[in-house]
């Protein structure tokens, strides 16, 4: 069963089960809340007459007010918990928490596992380097001329501002969601527009 019409903002089509239940709605976008263009919402088994679809979206694609295509997948109780965003300046793809707040995430200059930062290549080289350096600093003091001599941190043998940590703290983003809307609505209200002949 299917429905295709035309509101406000151009064409919708709604697929529907043998149940009469919603289960994939494709449309033009208002442009009002976070998403524009094109956007396609797959429901589990959404009643017709509500009002509110949210609790029934489980995944979500559309393309964000600045341009970027994106998409939201929803647990069984509806929030959204992974997302990806291709943002031109700062893509990501991420794991969130049931608040909507990322908590494993990778962007082009950062990456969290359960809001642990990972390590770079660039700190992994840093520490290398510095282990290499203690190392060969232990040699040279403790084995070069075969006495035992104190190693102190005054006398610079080991030297800890060689490790340069150059990640910035980054605070974990939040999840975006894309929906229809028929008019401005509140974040995270879902239209209840009713099908145009």
């Amino acid at each position: 069963m299917m429905e295709v019409f035309k509101d406000a903002y151009g064409g919708v089509i709604k697929v529907y089960d043998t149940g009469g239940l919603l289960n994939a709605k494709l449309g033009v976008e208002s442009g009002l809340t976070g998403n524009i263009g094109g956007t396609l919402v797959l429901y589990l088994d959404a009643p017709y007459d509500t009002g509110n679809l949210i609790p029934f979206q489980r995944v979500e694609m559309g393309i964000t007010s600045a341009g970027d295509g994106g998409a939201t997948y929803r647990d069984a109780l509806g929030r959204p918990r992974i997302g990806l965003d291709a943002d031109s300046n700062n893509p990501i793809i991420g794991v969130a928490n049931a608040e909507g707040n990322y908590i494993s995430y990778l962007t082009p200059n950062a990456g969290y596992i359960g809001g642990v930062s990972i390590a770079t290549m660039t700190e992994i080289a840093n520490l290398y380097d510095f282990a290499a350096n203690l190392i060969q600093n232990h040699i040279k003091y403790y084995h070069s001329s075969g006495t035992l001599k104190t190693i102190h941190k005054e006398n610079n043998i080991i030297d800890d501002s060689e490790i340069v940590n150059d990640k910035k703290e980054e605070k974990p983003p939040r999840i975006k969601t894309f929906t229809f809307s028929a008019e401005k609505e509140e974040e995270g209200e879902e239209d209840d527009a009713q099908s145009k002949p």
